[in-house]
């Protein structure tokens, strides 16, 4: 790796570089079960194996995370697809606005409560703490408690899921039996947290029109578990993940930083809630939100499977060959994008590129992110709303080192001070 330093901070992810080198083009092994991974970072690709009905979800993925919606495939994906979907238009997300304020103001009032105590606090906590709550009170009918602490449950999971990630990315090594067995009493534990739902819900005085409603009366008991377990894993990560580099780039970057709050306090009042239609007024957030979804794409490493014998692009592959679509280098091709590792949100204000398939931070084809509004919607009010009341500074310099498991996050969580403005 070159020792070119990015402005604000250098944004790459050396753990990557390590294991990839610097492109991670014609990058191939075996899996140890049979067949080849294949690593892929052009836009040709991934068009091909996102889009073509003959690449599925990984037998891997589905031994992981069970038949839930982004695990499945084929009638029984699509039957799911077709409850869930009416749930996450872009056209609904209205019903999700009062939900997602009540839980802006539980982060507010844990952010005053430190700034009262002089002390600091874990943005990363706070952040996975305010999306797992948005997701049982808008998709589950449960109200979470504001300093819930099931976000030690959701990063234990997904910790476990990137030491198997990883131990694949080390090419011709198997899975250590550690690995296997961390994940193993980790999925037990958020096996019960499904079940505990469940009873919620039948004890409780829950809506049958939310998202569970739509699933209950349609599925059975094990496939409505593997459901909710879907979408309490799905959003609650990868958009806390989104929050907290936003922040932190914002934070670093202080041009960037000075000229998101001018358009913010041109827009939001002091003291009310952020209408959901002032976002529209709100471009260079958008586009900050945008290029941190380019340098830390909230899932870097996607995985599909060949059904059989075929090639893509000329190259032949094999049945059972597992393909990783490597978002992080493709967000990063120097073909593509101009300074690729430079936080520069201009650039999404300015052009968007010109290949659809340059740019996935929400993946593509039929498997394309269900809840990309709904991420889009809780990040856009979230952020707004702590950056008009607060400034943020970080506690230490310590070096803001991410780490590449399932998804990109800060190696430790990052000690934040808030300063009323």
């Amino acid at each position: 790796m070159s020792d070119i330093k990015a402005y604000p901070f250098d944004t790459r992810v050396p753990l990557i570089h390590e294991l990839l080198g610097d492109e991670a083009e014609n990058c191939s092994w075996d899996n140890g079960v049979g067949g080849q991974v294949h690593v892929v970072a052009d836009p040709k690709d991934v068009l091909d194996v996102f889009h073509r009905p003959d690449f599925e979800r990984s037998d891997l993925m589905k031994q992981v995370g069970g038949k839930g919606l982004i695990f499945s495939d084929g009638s029984l994906w699509l039957e799911q697809r077709r409850l869930a979907q009416p749930h996450f238009h872009e056209r609904v997300m209205d019903r999700y606005l009062e939900s997602i304020y009540e839980c802006i103001d539980g982060v507010s009032n844990r952010i005053d409560a430190s700034i009262q105590a002089g002390e600091s606090f874990f943005l990363a906590e706070e952040m996975i703490r305010f999306t797992i709550r948005t997701t049982y009170k808008a998709f589950f009918g449960i109200n979470l408690d504001e300093d819930h602490d099931l976000g030690a449950l959701l990063c234990q999971y997904f910790d476990a899921i990137g030491h198997i990630t990883l131990a694949i990315l080390r090419r011709g090594k198997s899975i250590p039996s550690q690995a296997l067995e961390e994940f193993r009493v980790v999925q037990k534990e958020v096996r019960n947290e499904t079940e505990r739902i469940l009873r919620y819900r039948a004890d409780g005085d829950v809506s049958g029109t939310d998202l569970l409603g739509s699933f209950e009366p349609n599925i059975d008991v094990e496939l409505l578990k593997d459901e909710i377990q879907t979408f309490f894993l799905a959003g609650a990560e990868t958009t806390s993940n989104l929050m907290s580099w936003l922040v932190l780039l914002l934070e670093a970057a202080d041009d960037e930083y000075a000229k998101v709050i001018e358009e913010i306090d041109s827009v939001v009042v002091s003291g009310e809630r952020v209408p959901a239609e002032s976002t529209k007024d709100m471009p260079r957030l958008y586009a900050a939100m945008y290029e941190t979804m380019r340098l830390y794409p909230p899932v870097w490493l996607p995985s599909r499977q060949v059904k059989g014998d075929t090639t893509i692009n000329g190259r032949a592959v094999q049945e059972k060959d597992w393909f990783l679509v490597c978002v992080y280098f493709l967000h990063r091709n120097n073909r593509i994008w101009d300074d690729p590792h430079v936080f520069r949100p201009d650039r999404f204000l300015d052009d968007s590129p010109k290949d659809r398939y340059a740019y996935a931070p929400f993946g593509g084809g039929r498997h394309l992110c269900i809840g990309k509004h709904f991420a889009e919607l809780e990040t856009m009010l979230l952020t707004s709303t702590l950056l008009k009341r607060y400034r943020f500074e970080r506690v230490t310099d310590a070096p803001l080192d991410p780490w590449p498991g399932l998804t990109l996050k800060p190696m430790t969580d990052i000690p934040i001070r808030a300063h009323l403005r």
